[in-house]
């Protein structure tokens, strides 16, 4: 397999992926550390990076709660999604 027809592979899978899990809640683990960090008051702004961020749905719960959030994917049909 070449690197094209990898890239074209992994392109479908996600974009699979990305389907089956659209409209999720943000993941538990995330809420979680989210509701650790809470308990850490500041007046600073918080700012995070969301690694293969998919369609944001971490990335939005961030947002709602103020936090600046640079989301990356690697699939860019997942950030086109938002």
């Amino acid at each position: 397999m070449n690197n094209q027809q990898e890239s074209q592979a992994f392109e479908r899978n996600w974009s699979a992926y990305y389907k089956a899990v659209e409209g999720r809640p943000p993941r538990e683990t995330l809420l979680k550390a989210l509701a650790r960090l809470d308990t850490f008051p500041t007046d600073a702004p918080r700012f995070a990076v969301d690694l293969g961020c998919g369609d944001g749905r971490d990335t939005v719960e961030l947002l709602r709660r103020g936090w600046r959030v640079l989301g990356i994917d690697g699939a860019q049909e997942a950030i086109a999604r938002h």
